[in-house]
């Protein structure tokens, strides 16, 4: 017969669990983790396996899965973030999450940069067209540019205020992270049909 007895130390807190998961992000994002680089190598896979066809857009530049992995990266920062502020972790913890987001967001549209001025004109579906508008509007601005700047602010404020900043700015982060894989995948779509565009990738 199983007997279940009550834990000494008591019941685990929500908001110490949230703040052990944000250790545990910040561990990893150091690679001090094995977990971290596993999770590093999964979030990039999807970009490497889109840059390994002949679609221009997806296979133009050698940096998309770069871009994926610094996305998830944000993205996943912001997942942790969006549920901390629900809880009374501490407002360090979400400064650190903060500070996290946005070294991850910074570096995503440094990595983003690369990957456009690399594409060249394959990267005219996205740029332009029908999904110049998810990905400008969607992906870059509410995605990286408004949660860098939420986030800024937020860092002068502190219990309320704070958490109202740090979930809007997970928030955007998230919708962001969506836009910019969703516009990738339907834009590469177009440029399949874009035999300019198959013909130079052929070239090298």
């Amino acid at each position: 017969m199983l007997r279940y007895e009550k834990c000494p130390a008591g019941p685990v807190r929500s908001s110490e669990m949230y703040t052990a998961s944000a250790k545990s992000i910040l561990k990893s994002v150091r690679f001090r983790n094995p977990s971290g680089i596993a999770y590093c190598e999964f979030s990039a896979a999807s970009g490497v396996l889109l840059a390994a066809t002949n679609i221009p857009l997806w296979a133009k530049s050698k940096l998309l899965g770069g871009l994926f992995m610094a996305s998830a990266l944000a993205s996943g920062s912001a997942a942790v973030t969006l549920q901390a502020g629900r809880r009374a972790v501490p407002d360090a913890t979400l400064h650190r999450l903060a500070m996290i987001e946005s070294v991850a967001s910074a570096g995503e549209m440094a990595i983003l940069t690369g990957y456009l001025v690399q594409s060249k004109k394959a990267a005219r579906p996205l740029t332009t067209g029908r999904f110049a508008m998810p990905f400008w509007l969607g992906a870059v601005g509410a995605g990286m540019l408004l949660p860098l700047l939420l986030h800024r602010v937020a860092g002068r404020r502190h219990g309320r205020a704070l958490r109202s900043l740090s979930s809007a700015a997970a928030i955007c982060t998230i919708a962001g992270s969506l836009a910019l894989r969703w516009s990738i995948f339907e834009a590469g779509k177009v440029s399949a049909e874009d035999q300019g565009a198959s013909f130079d990738l052929g070239r090298g």
